[in-house]
């Protein structure tokens, strides 16, 4: 399989575990924040991230060998899908995470951009050469996994084709890197494909 379809199975089973549509498409910030005052928008979400903001410290303490932002994507993964809701942030997590139990044998990258925009997503096969912010050097092979817009977009089509959020699309930041599948531990049972 080539990082194309293992982020395709990583859309679909995103999209599968938290029910379609993330909570916050198709929304403004504006209308985000009024539906939020009324107390109508947004509440699955701020709990979940309250959650994670609770469990994902205690998460480091028990296991202190492991990068805490391994631990709090886990951790925001299992949330979301637990709770069944999310923004991109929390589909990203969702997807990263699945790819990393299903031993995805290209390097995964928890990316995204902020400040003006605001999204997250994941970059499934860039080269440990490759500038992540330069998707020039990414490689014919390389592909985003957005979950949230439900696409897959290739490197070369990244500027054309990602989902601008809130008015454009900018180049992307790794908040994490996996560059190598995470090791079976002995008893463990891999999810099969969906």
């Amino acid at each position: 399989m080539n990082p194309r379809q293992w982020a395709e199975i990583a859309v679909r089973y995103t999209r599968a575990v938290l029910h379609g549509e993330p909570s916050n498409y198709g929304v403004t910030g504006f209308t985000n924040g009024v539906l939020r005052r009324l107390g109508i928008g947004g509440t699955c979400v701020e709990g979940s991230r309250d959650a994670v903001d609770r469990f994902a410290p205690r998460q480091q303490q028990h296991n202190p060998n492991v990068d805490p932002r391994l631990q709090r994507i886990t951790v925001s993964a299992l949330v979301a899908t637990a709770r069944r809701c999310g923004n991109c942030g929390e589909y990203a997590d969702v997807a990263f995470y699945y790819l990393s139990l299903l031993r995805c044998p290209f390097p995964l990258d928890h990316a995204g951009y902020s400040n003006p925009g605001d999204h997250a997503f994941i970059i499934v096969g860039r080269p440990s050469n490759g500038s992540a912010s330069d998707t020039a050097t990414w490689g014919q092979l390389t592909v985003v996994c957005d979950p949230w817009a439900d696409q897959v977009v290739n490197a070369n089509r990244y500027w054309q084709d990602m989902h601008a959020f809130p008015d454009r699309v900018y180049a992307p930041k790794v908040d994490y890197r996996l560059a190598n599948p995470l090791p079976v531990l002995p008893g463990e049972r891999v999810p099969r494909l969906v």
